[in-house]
């Protein structure tokens, strides 16, 4: 767009009594490259038989539009910010130490709660009326028994491979049946060889996670099944003592 420049046509000034800056120019007088604005006369821009539109010269100075905000500071700073938490807790030992906790209060608390849930469930299943509840209760002894696992990881390092593929039974257990439970994880064929002891942990684990699978499929005396499991899990966490109360 060309600028437009002010003119000294005697009709305009004797019409405003100033200088003019002509803001409407007929399309068959616009300026072009052959020629330019300069090159114009006053009766070119404004034939007198024409109506026209005048304005006075501004004289303020034109504000200056803000600085435009570069993109890459809209996009660089969140992505370095998101990059800096970027982790992988599965496979971090740091993680592992932080969730766990070995020899901490955090340990007591946890292990306190397993004792209590384990004992509630027992009791659920003397009362013919709390039988729905048998299941959720198991699932939570499932959940309670992973980060003592990683307590048992931390001490006992030749159990570690042993341990996280027995762990991910909490993830595969709604695809589970009873017997692929019972050969792929009490009974160990899907694990890695391990000492005894690294089974005997595992079971705070699996014994809860078959108790899911009786209570939720009911099978004939699934009550005496799920009593067994629960008492061997309790009996496994005895053992595990020494390895929860480092520290206390």
């Amino acid at each position: 767009m060309h600028p437009l420049e002010s003119c000294s046509c005697p009709d305009a000034r004797a019409r405003s009594g100033a200088d003019v800056l002509f803001l409407k120019v007929p399309a068959s007088k616009a300026p072009s490259v052959e020629t330019p604005f300069s090159d114009m006369s006053c009766a070119d821009v404004l034939p007198a038989d024409k109506p026209f539109t005048v304005a006075p010269r501004a004289s303020a100075p034109v504000a200056r539009a803000p600085r435009p905000v570069r993109l890459t500071q809209l996009v660089l700073v969140p992505l370095l910010i998101a990059l800096a938490g970027c982790s992988d807790p599965e496979t971090d030992s740091e993680t592992i130490a932080e969730r766990a906790e070995p020899g901490g209060v955090v340990s007591r608390e946890l292990v306190q709660r397993y004792q209590e849930s384990a004992d509630q469930l027992l009791r659920l299943l003397d009362d013919d009326d709390n039988a729905d509840h048998v299941e959720p209760m198991a699932q939570a002894l499932v959940d309670q028994s992973l980060p003592l696992l990683d307590s048992v990881m931390l001490r006992y390092t030749e159990c570690t491979d042993y341990l996280q593929q027995a762990i991910t039974l909490a993830q595969h257990l709604p695809q589970l049946d009873q017997a692929s439970l019972d050969r792929d994880y009490r009974e160990g064929r899907g694990l890695p060889d391990a000492p005894p002891r690294c089974r005997d942990a595992a079971e705070i684990l699996t014994e809860p996670a078959a108790a899911v699978i009786a209570a939720s499929t009911q099978p004939p005396q699934w009550r005496s099944d799920v009593r067994t499991y629960i008492r061997t899990a309790q009996a496994r966490l005895d053992q595990l003592q020494g390895v929860f109360s480092e520290g206390w």
